[in-house]
């Protein structure tokens, strides 16, 4: 642009390709396939004016690979559609200083008023539309080979249909990062950087694919009619971050996991369907006091369902508020498997379902269920050659180091559901030594039922052979994981019908309250093997052994008082513990003490067939 520096205007309703360009002297450009307009006004001031009204509905923007840059207050893209095939770049060193695109049908006035050297003021006024057309194929398509770098970015797509797509890079270099689609958005194994903040509305779905998107100083707002999904993605902000949509999925894939992570605020997803985290986590730092929603470092609300999941082979599920609350609320019901929603205060989790904080464990041969065997046939014709045996095979963890843990590491735990389930999970209050009557307990109130349960894993076998003499031998790896509700202070769990507690430890160092017409405290049947060789014991052979079954778990304890209940004590192996013993309105119905002794084979009481088929 030769002489005094100009707003540059270049439009053809034909499509407009741009290859290695650039533009000099000039502070706005409008690069536009509109039917051009004349809109003629007199304002306040006295002194007419001309401005320039673009009609669009049809044409392509093309940015070639060699690319477009300048030095510009404002570059506008405005056509039907826009293709970036090679880097388009304004390096004006402003954070006001913008590239913006304008895709699918519009219209658009420019106010001719504005001087080009006015950084503060707006040109471009978009007029909304009364019903969106839908388009064949992205308005915006930024290919790997394109990137759009700016001081500031904006995006805005006014067809239905397919959006934004982008396999390029993305960077409001000193500004914000806003997009404003009808239409749905794709990112894939690219970047988006803001300096400031980074502001996505979407009328349809969003779907990131090994994308990282990143508000470097600011906040970050992803919000979407349809169902937003991130796979191997993240999205990362120093401020508050808001994530809405009509169902929200995270889950990994094989080169990363996705995460949600605000540096120094409040984390807060919420859904008109379900939430799903899988391998990937979700974390905040501490409650933004600038978002009403935000109850806490992590706050997710969903109308459907909650997931938290870690497969076998991937990665922790895990959601963390490094120093707040987290708040968890579902419509449906919360399902924690092998995974961790984790806070560094308070956690409250509210379901409309059920709450279910469990472990995967594959089945043991014939159930858990002990199956025993007896061979006898004769040798040298007049001796009896025994063998004798049983196995037991409570089956195995899907992987032992991911664990389900619900837990307040300095705070309170308060759960409300229609039925909890706690089975080889953890549930756990804890305090700071420095402030000890601060947080550290559990309040559980189950609508129907309440259950903590262990998870048995392992096998135990015995095996005696008798010839002339007797050898026998025997092994045992059962072990009990999780079914653990821990408090370093109180314990209330409450149930409409029954709390249940098979093989787990309900612990409170202070008091413990079971508020529920019958509390059961069953144990599981555990087993210790003894082996020896060349003593007393096997006098008379080669070896001696015995395995001994006894009860394990199932055990109430109350650091502080008695151990209270508002309803019956039922006692199936396990136990009611307290420094004052147990204080239960309905009575104690004890079914069966606590078991242990030696399994017996062979001519005696053959095999203590005393274990629970439930596992």
């Amino acid at each position: 642009m030769l002489g005094s520096r100009a707003n540059v205007i270049l439009a053809n309703p034909n499509g407009i390709t741009v290859n290695g360009g650039s533009f000099v002297n000039t502070g706005r450009v409008a690069l536009t396939t509109g039917h051009v307009s004349f809109k003629d006004t007199v304002p306040v001031a006295g002194i007419p004016e001309r401005d320039i009204v673009l009609d669009t509905s049809t044409g392509t923007i093309v940015v070639g690979p060699q690319g477009l840059a300048s030095a510009l207050i404002g570059l506008d893209l405005i056509a039907k559609n826009v293709q970036i095939n090679g880097p388009l770049t304004n390096g004006f060193t402003s954070q006001t200083a913008y590239v913006r695109a304008v895709a699918g049908n519009s219209n658009v006035t420019l106010n001719t008023a504005v001087s080009p050297n006015d950084n503060s003021n707006d040109w471009l006024t978009l007029s909304p539309s009364t019903s969106a057309a839908t388009a064949n194929s992205f308005a915006i398509d930024i290919t790997a080979a394109g990137s759009l770098t700016s001081g500031r970015v904006q995006l805005i797509v006014t067809d239905k249909g397919p959006g934004v797509r982008s396999a390029g890079p993305m960077n409001a270099s000193l500004g914000d990062f806003t997009l404003s689609s009808n239409g749905a958005v794709q990112f894939a194994n690219t970047t988006l950087m803001a300096q400031n903040n980074l502001d996505l509305q979407v009328q349809d779905s969003v779907t990131l694919s090994d994308t990282k998107l990143k508000a470097n100083s600011g906040s970050a707002a992803l919000s979407a009619s349809g169902a937003v999904s991130l796979t191997g993605s993240s999205l990362l902000a120093n401020a508050g971050i808001d994530m809405s949509g009509g169902g929200i999925a995270l889950a990994q894939d094989a080169t990363a996991q996705s995460v949600v992570a605000s540096t120094t605020s409040g984390v807060v997803l919420t859904s008109t369907g379900d939430i799903t985290n899988v391998g990937s986590l979700i974390q905040g730092q501490q409650k933004n006091t600038l978002d009403s929603a935000s109850l806490g470092a992590v706050t997710l609300n969903a109308t459907g369902n909650i997931l938290n999941q870690s497969t076998p082979t991937g990665l922790l599920g895990v959601v963390y508020g490094a120093a707040g609350d987290v708040s968890v609320t579902a419509g449906g019901s919360l399902t924690n498997q092998n995974a961790r929603i984790l806070s560094n205060q308070n956690l409250t989790i509210t379901a409309g379902g059920d709450v279910d904080n469990v472990v995967d464990h594959s089945s043991g041969v014939n159930g858990g269920a002990p199956v025993s065997y007896s061979d006898r046939s004769w040798r040298l014709i007049f001796v009896e050659h025994r063998d004798d045996g049983f196995n037991v095979d409570y089956g195995a963890l899907a992987d032992p180091d991911k664990l389900s843990y619900l837990s307040a590491n300095v705070g309170n735990v308060t759960i409300a559901a229609q039925n909890v389930h706690n089975i080889g999970g953890t549930i756990l209050a804890q305090i700071d030594p420095k402030s000890p009557t601060v947080g550290g307990s559990i309040s559980i109130t189950a609508r129907d039922q309440l259950l903590t349960q262990a998870i048995f894993t392992g096998q135990a076998s015995f095996h005696r052979t008798c010839f002339f003499f007797c050898s026998s031998s025997s092994s045992s790896n059962v072990q009990g994981y999780g079914g653990v509700i821990q408090a370093n202070n109180d314990i209330t769990l409450k149930a409409g019908t029954q709390i249940t507690n098979t093989g787990g430890l309900v612990s409170a160092e202070g008091t413990l309250k079971l508020d529920a017409p019958r509390t059961l405290a069953q144990a599981v049947l555990g087993y210790t093997a003894i082996n020896r060789t060349h003593d007393l014991k096997a006098w008379f052979g080669n070896a001696w052994s015995a395995i001994f079954a006894a009860d394990t778990g199932g055990l109430f304890i109350g650091g502080s008082g008695q151990v209270e209940l508002t309803g019956e004590a039922d006692i199936e192996g396990g136990a009611f513990n307290a420094p004052g013993g147990i204080k239960a309105a309905g009575g104690v119905n004890t079914i069966s003490a606590p078991y242990r002794a030696p399994v017996t084979i062979g001519n005696h009481n053959h095999l203590g067939l005393v274990s629970w088929f439930g596992l």
